[in-house]
């Protein structure tokens, strides 16, 4: 979702795919009948008759024969929370996000439903006002509960339809298992110099010093020429080359990829490209760029070009796109992306990305909005850091 298409969007009545709200859901920490009405609403777009994406615009005020009007919100839901939550109480899995879209300078928060999906999606069990095993279904502007008929409308429908995988693609902790939604939100470190020292902690650290000194022994001392150290692990980098490689180390946070196939058709040779922009300050890379792997052939050194990865990232002019590599995608399975991509930046920044996803029994790639929130944080940098990396 980005500005355009929330423009645009304004411009159109209430219906089947699309639902105005000026307020936001009351969800954390409410009880479930409260929960239950952002439930109801998000099934009943998932079961409506669509031949596009649905959404939930949220910040937003109805007006009768005209444009609707943006209000705002200040609060927002967190995709990651939200997908567990529904996840968990449906019959099969659900394709939607949430995002916040800014828009004259107030935030609209967006919930977005995909289109093509399997129906009919149900509670698997009673939760708050609504019942487990009921079809609830968005009539034009309304939602009340599906028919007889309509349901089985959704069967004959769905099999009428070629059968296609259904993917989703989202951020996650691949170490922990952790499912992060469509919006991540990191923190990079900033290194900065230690303040100086007080005229007392010079003084301690000068007396501590000359304890050290007077029980030294000089004959225990073994000096190696520099020369031959170098000799047996190569030029060693320099202090300020070692503080530019911790720096690109704390800007830098991993980020891995949960891919699904929430249908009942194996998907192959699956592929998902993100595509952005260049902005000042970002730093990303892939496993085989990344500085630790530099570290390991030297200075300003690459990974050899026999070892892959299935998470790359290419830069093209303004722009650069992140592939990763998926392969054969089972149905109702789960595929944790073990390569990591990492990024951080300089400045504070949000990406808006697009993640595009292919395979070859897909007749059209699928879409899916990415958000990267970066903030920045800093650090004092050690700099007995640096004197132990010179002499390690």
């Amino acid at each position: 979702m980005d500005a355009a298409l929330l423009n645009s969007l304004l411009n159109q009545s209430e219906s089947e795919s699309l639902d105005f709200k000026r307020e936001q859901y009351r969800f954390v920490g409410e009880p479930n009948r409260v929960k239950s009405e952002l439930l109801k609403d998000i099934l009943a777009m998932a079961n409506a008759w669509k031949s596009s994406d649905a959404y939930i615009l949220i910040g937003v005020e109805e007006q009768t024969g005209a444009k609707a009007t943006v209000v705002g919100i200040s609060t927002h839901l967190d995709d990651a929370n939200l997908q567990q939550f529904v996840h968990a109480k449906t019959n099969k899995p659900l394709s939607f996000g949430y995002s916040v879209v800014p828009l004259g300078g107030k935030d609209v928060g967006v919930i977005t439903i995909a289109a093509g999906q399997v129906r009919p999606v149900y509670l698997s069990s009673d939760f708050g006002k609504l019942c487990g095993g009921v079809v609830y279904i968005r009539r034009g502007s309304s939602t009340g509960r599906a028919s007889p008929d309509e349901i089985a409308e959704m069967g004959e429908d769905r099999v009428a339809i070629p059968a296609v995988p259904s993917i989703a693609v989202e951020f996650a902790d691949t170490r922990k298992r952790l499912r992060l939604g469509t919006q991540l939100a990191i923190t990079s470190t900033l290194l900065v110099d230690p303040p100086p020292l007080t005229r007392e902690q010079l003084k301690w650290l000068g007396k501590h010093l000359s304890a050290i000194k007077l029980i030294e022994s000089p004959a225990t001392r073994v000096q190696i020429p520099r020369h031959f150290l170098n000799s047996l692990v190569g030029e060693q980098p320099t202090p300020e080359q070692i503080r530019e490689r911790h720096q690109e180390l704390a800007f830098l946070t991993s980020v891995g990829f949960l891919v699904q196939n929430c249908g009942s058709v194996t998907a192959t040779d699956v592929r998902i490209e993100v595509h952005g922009s260049k902005t000042d300050g970002l730093l990303q890379f892939d496993e085989l760029s990344h500085p630790k792997n530099r570290a390991s052939v030297g200075v300003g050194g690459s990974m050899p070009s026999v070892f892959r990865s299935n998470v790359q990232v290419e830069e093209h002019g303004a722009n650069w796109t992140l592939s990763v590599d998926v392969g054969k995608l089972q149905p109702k399975s789960d595929v944790w992306i073990t390569d990591q991509w990492y990024i951080g930046s300089a400045n504070p920044t949000r990406l808006d990305l697009r993640a595009t996803i292919f395979a070859d029994n897909l007749p059209d790639p699928i879409s899916t909005p990415l958000i990267v929130t970066i903030e920045l944080e800093e650090s004092v940098y050690d700099k007995d850091r640096i004197k132990g990396a010179v002499n390690d």
